[in-house]
């Protein structure tokens, strides 16, 4: 299946679906700096503190070409809302079928924009 047909897939049934590209960036960097800080592997941290700075470096250059008159508050403030709204559902929240669409979401996300977010 090609790339694009399975992003567009992927984005009908989640809350990302009818939103700019940079602010699905945005919530994508918001996840995995959440993930970073409920995982307690110092490696495995660090990998999605890295996945989640490429998400914000991205969505803020995506905010810019969309017009957005300052791209980087405008994102810190969208990804802040979203890590907000996460962290009220609690640790648990990780096992949930939202969490896993988000996730899968999120990765499918970044290689259909050619992001790296696994640092070798």
């Amino acid at each position: 299946m090609r790339p694009a047909l399975l992003l567009t897939l992927l984005l009908a049934g989640t809350p990302a679906a009818a939103q700019p590209y940079s602010q699905s960036l945005a919530q994508c960097g918001a996840l995995y700096a959440l993930m970073s800080d409920w995982v307690d592997h110092p490696d495995r941290s660090t990998r999605l503190a890295h996945a989640s700075v490429v998400f914000a470096q991205a969505a803020t250059l995506r905010a810019g070409a969309e017009g957005v008159a300052d791209p980087a508050v405008a994102i810190q403030a969208q990804a802040a809302e979203k890590r907000a709204e996460w962290v009220q559902n609690g640790k648990l929240w990780i096992f949930t079928e939202e969490f896993r669409d988000w996730t899968r979401y999120c990765r499918a996300f970044a290689r259909d924009r050619g992001l790296d977010i696994d640092p070798d």
